[in-house]
C-alpha cells in the first residue's frame, strides 16, 4: 500500500511470468496480462511520481525476472523416469576391480574436467 496525500495505490494481484511490464513514461508504468477468465488481454496504468514509478517498475521487473528462471529451470530439469524392471539374462556383469575403473577413465575420460586434466598433462612446446 502507499499514501500519497489523498491517494492510494494497493497492488494485490498475482504476478506470473507472462505479464508484460514497460514504463509508459516517466510517470506511468503499464501492465499488460492476459485475463484468465475469459482469455482477453488487459492492460493496466499505473501513475505515479517519478521515483515511486521507477519503484514499482524495478520490483515488479524484478519479480518476472525470478519468475522466468524459475519456469526455465522447471523445465529444464530431466523428469524422473520410471525404473524398469531388468531381465536377469540382459544384466552386465559388476566387476569391484578399481584397476579396470581407472584404466577405462585414462582411455576414454567421460567428463569434461577429465578431458581438461588430461589435455594440461601433454607438452605445451616441443623443443
Amino acid at each position: 500500500m502507499r499514501n500519497h496525500g489523498n491517494l492510494k495505490l494497493i497492488l494485490n494481484s498475482k504476478i506470473f511470468d507472462e505479464m508484460k511490464i514497460e514504463r509508459a513514461n516517466r510517470k506511468c508504468v503499464r501492465i499488460t496480462a492476459t485475463d484468465l477468465v475469459d482469455g482477453s488481454v488487459k492492460i493496466f496504468l499505473v501513475q505515479a511520481g517519478v521515483k515511486d514509478a521507477g519503484r514499482l517498475h524495478a520490483a515488479i521487473h524484478h519479480r518476472l525476472i525470478a519468475l522466468k528462471s524459475q519456469r526455465v529451470q522447471k523445465q529444464e530439469q530431466p523428469s524422473p523416469k520410471p525404473q524398469a524392471k531388468e531381465d536377469p539374462s540382459t544384466q552386465l556383469l559388476t566387476s569391484d576391480s578399481e584397476d579396470e575403473e581407472d584404466d577405462e577413465t585414462m582411455l576414454y575420460p567421460s567428463k569434461i574436467s577429465d578431458h581438461h586434466q588430461w589435455i594440461r598433462q601433454q607438452p605445451v612446446l616441443y623443443s
